[in-house]
């Protein structure tokens, strides 16, 4: 059987398309697709799975989508998208199988079902977002009815080694992504040593036997090609010694840390005063933060909050800064402190195993619980900016070069009896077959924002992409931390 099939797991990209700017994850995804769109020797197939039906997306559909989100988050990334390998149309999309699996029955479209019946030539699931894991009929379709391949990619296992930093109900999610991936995938990919360590750890205690685990790197994103002049700042930060911080406003990134000494130097009155800029988006779980950021008369003038800032304006503010601050409780890679180092700017950082493995001894390490230290290094740095000893960085030529042989080493999947049903003529078959139509009419992405109006309308708002709804989510955030 000649392996050459990815069947990509697209269903994170779908449902952030909108977002103006990309999470690790996202970009992580998003460089997978554009990998295998450039690699014609690989066949590809980009497929979701949305409210029991998994589809594959189609050649105009696919390059759309690799069109918008490389033009909206990878602006430095140097794939033509003119000259990509896009999948073969197939004039029987439209065609739905039914397949009944242990743990509940799913709809499929007819590429899926040709995929399975083509014993020629392997195809390999790959999912690198999570998304859609936690869903055990979907990924025994996969597995048991499609007789593929299965690989994922485990960013972190925060959710359960550090649940007080995620939103409700995501550690249990999490708990039944890990134990689908650990039964069903061939192989997992992780992004470091130390979530191995970890997700081993999480299979022993599960008691579940665990697959091949291959860390495969993380490739920094080439900022450094990217405009940086200093005039492209705002007004303030082309005069006067500043901060970043980067990432969403969460507890987990420890901002509140970085507001207490910035409260501090202001009430002490010292000089140089720097700005601290905050870049990232409001979070959960931090109304005192918020409450600080809103409220406080000492932070006013000195702590700049940037929701939305595209890879340019990153470099340009990256380049120009004192020092990245990374004070984060935990992290599965901290990317961010990379594409710093990349830029030649120092970091201060807390002291986190997986920061020792990436980035070596550039970084300026500080235990968190130590204010003060914290303090005297944001202020000598205020006073001049030290050399940094760039470490070698990863790439994503070495990431896919070491996949691919990944990939093609993987032994075929056991062979399997098709269990597709056709839906065809009256009855239950193609009443569920209209209703499948109409609900994946809509794209996933506004069924999941609907989602998430009803479970966190605040939050929708800030989110939003149009100014006048993100202004009534900040008047909305206001009002409640006033009452």
């Amino acid at each position: 059987m000649t392996p050459g099939g990815i069947l990509l797991d697209v269903s994170r990209l779908l449902a952030r398309q909108d977002a103006d700017t990309p999470t690790g994850v996202d970009r992580v995804t998003l460089n997978y697709l554009l990998h295998f769109l450039d690699h014609p020797h690989w066949r590809l197939l980009a497929v979701t799975c949305s409210f029991g039906y998994v589809r594959t997306l189609d050649a105009a559909e696919l390059l759309a989508l690799a069109q918008r989100l490389r033009t909206a988050w990878l602006p430095a990334h140097k794939l033509a998208l003119s000259s990509l390998h896009l999948p073969p149309p197939d004039s029987r999309t439209g065609d739905l199988h039914r397949v009944v699996t242990e743990t509940g029955t799913l709809l499929c479209s007819g590429p899926l079902a040709r995929v399975a019946a083509n014993h020629q030539f392997r195809w390999i699931y790959l999912n690198v977002s999570h998304d859609d894991v936690e869903v055990r009929a979907y990924m025994q379709l996969l597995r048991e009815a499609l007789g593929l391949n299965v690989v994922i990619f485990v960013h972190d296992l925060i959710p359960i080694t550090h649940p007080e930093f995620t939103g409700d109900g995501q550690t249990e999610k999490h708990r039944r992504r890990l134990a689908n991936a650990l039964r069903m995938a061939d192989l997992l990919l992780v992004n470091s040593r130390h979530t191995a360590t970890e997700l081993a750890a999480h299979a022993q205690e599960a008691g579940l036997a665990c697959p091949a685990i291959e860390p495969l790197t993380i490739g920094v994103e080439p900022l450094s090609t990217l405009p940086q002049a200093r005039d492209t700042l705002p007004g303030d930060l082309q005069h006067r010694p500043y901060f970043v911080v980067l990432g969403t406003i969460e507890p987990r990134k420890n901002h509140l840390l970085l507001l207490k000494i910035w409260q501090h130097l202001a009430e002490a009155g010292a000089q140089p005063m720097p700005v601290l800029v905050i870049v990232g988006k409001r979070g959960w779980k931090n109304a005192g933060v918020f409450e600080l950021l809103d409220h406080s008369a000492e932070l006013q003038t000195h702590v700049m909050e940037l929701s939305s800032v595209n890879d340019a304006e990153l470099a340009a503010l990256l380049t120009h800064c004192q020092a990245l601050l990374f004070p984060s409780h935990v992290e599965g890679w901290g990317m961010p402190v990379l594409e710093a180092l990349s830029l030649g700017v120092p970091v201060i950082c807390n002291d986190l195993p997986v920061f020792r493995e990436s980035a070596g001894t550039a970084p300026l390490y500080l235990d968190i619980e130590d204010l003060n230290g914290w303090q005297q290094a944001i202020m000598e740095a205020a006073q001049g900016r030290r050399e940094v000893q760039v470490p070698a960085l990863p790439d994503w030529s070495q990431h896919f070069a070491a996949l691919e042989e990944l990939l093609r080493s993987l032994p075929p999947a056991p062979p399997v009896t098709l269990r597709l049903h056709p839906v065809t003529g009256p009855g239950r078959q193609v009443q569920a077959w209209l209703l499948v139509q109409a609900v994946t009419g809509i794209p996933e992405r506004r069924l999941r924002q609907l989602r998430k109006l009803r479970n966190a309308p605040m939050q929708f708002l800030l989110d939003s992409a149009l100014p006048p709804l993100r202004f009534l989510g900040s008047c909305w955030q206001r009002l409640r931390g006033a009452s």
